[in-house]
C-alpha cells in the first residue's frame, strides 16, 4: 500500500517533536537544518489546515443560526441551556450561536478522593474530545478539531459520593451470625 508522506510525514513530526525535547535535543540536530526546516513549515500548514477546516465549520453553523428567527433562536437557546448539565459534560459557549453547549471527553487521570462537607470528591482531568451544540448543531469530533476551535483545554469533571457507597460499590453485604 502506497501511503503518500503528507499522510503521515507532519504526525511523524509532531511525534517527534516531544520525544526530541525530553532528550534535550532539536530538530535541527536530529534530521538536520534544512529538513528541520521543512518540519516546521509542514507542522504550521498541517495546524493551519485544520483551523481552517473548522473555522469553517463554526462560520456555516453561525450563518445558518442567524438565518433562524428571532423567536426560534431563543427557543432553541433555551432548550439548549437546559440540556447542557454540568454531570453530562463540561458546559461551554457555542462558537457558532453562544447557547450552552456540553463538551465531553476522555479521562487522562483522576485525582486521589477528598472528603469534602462529608462527601467524597473525585476529581478527572479530562481531554476533551466532542463537543455538540443542540442549539445549532454544531458538532466537533477529535482533539485536534478541539483544539483548533479553542475548545481544547483540558476540564475537570468533579464527581460527589457518598463515602459508604463509594468503598462498598460492588461489595455484598455480609450478614453477621451470633456464634456464642
Amino acid at each position: 500500500m502506497d501511503l503518500p508522506n503528507q499522510a503521515w510525514l507532519p504526525r511523524f513530526y509532531e511525534a517527534c517533536k516531544p520525544l526530541l525535547s525530553f532528550q534535550e535535543k532539536s530538530m535541527d540536530e536530529f534530521f538536520g537544518a534544512e529538513e528541520a526546516k521543512a518540519a516546521e513549515t509542514m507542522l504550521k500548514s498541517a495546524a493551519d489546515e485544520a483551523a481552517k477546516k473548522v473555522n469553517g465549520l463554526i462560520q456555516e453553523h453561525a450563518e445558518a443560526w442567524a438565518a433562524k428567527s428571532e423567536s426560534d433562536r431563543i427557543t432553541l437557546s433555551n432548550e439548549a441551556d437546559m440540556a447542557a448539565q454540568a454531570h453530562l459534560g463540561h458546559v461551554v459557549d457555542c462558537p457558532a450561536c453562544g447557547s450552552k453547549c456540553l463538551l465531553t471527553g476522555e479521562e487522562i487521570r483522576q485525582q486521589s478522593p477528598s472528603l469534602e462537607d462529608d462527601l467524597l470528591v473525585v476529581r478527572r482531568i479530562m481531554l476533551p474530545t466532542k463537543f455538540t451544540c443542540t442549539a445549532c448543531e454544531l458538532e466537533i469530533v477529535g482533539h485536534p478539531a478541539l483544539h483548533a476551535a479553542n475548545l481544547g483545554g483540558q476540564f475537570t469533571s468533579t464527581s460527589y459520593y457518598d463515602p459508604l457507597e463509594y468503598y462498598l460499590e460492588g461489595t455484598e453485604p455480609q450478614e453477621e451470625y451470633d456464634n456464642e
